[in-house]
């Protein structure tokens, strides 16, 4: 649809270039623990999301539209693509 309507369609994606994470990327890539096989993320924090960005509050499905994403592109900057995904 953007493509059609020559809007450009951008994503930021700013977790991946965090230097915790870049720093255990480096790790997994020199093998220091072997290969992974499987991974379980997961993410907390102290910040009021909702204080300081109100309108997450209506969000339908919050933690996909908002974190989800994140931690997905997360996974995938660490692991690669998913060879099997279980909910």
């Amino acid at each position: 649809t953007c493509r059609r309507v020559a809007v450009p369609f951008l994503v930021h994606e700013n977790w991946r270039w965090q230097t915790p994470l870049r720093a255990l990327k480096a790790v997994l890539d020199r093998g220091v623990i072997g290969r992974v096989f499987r991974a379980r993320l997961t993410y907390s924090n102290s910040i009021p999301v909702f204080e300081n960005q109100p309108f997450l509050r209506e969000l339908e499905q919050f933690i996909l539209t908002d974190i989800g994403t994140h931690i997905l592109d997360t996974a995938r900057m660490l692991f690669g693509e998913a060879e099997s995904v279980y909910c």
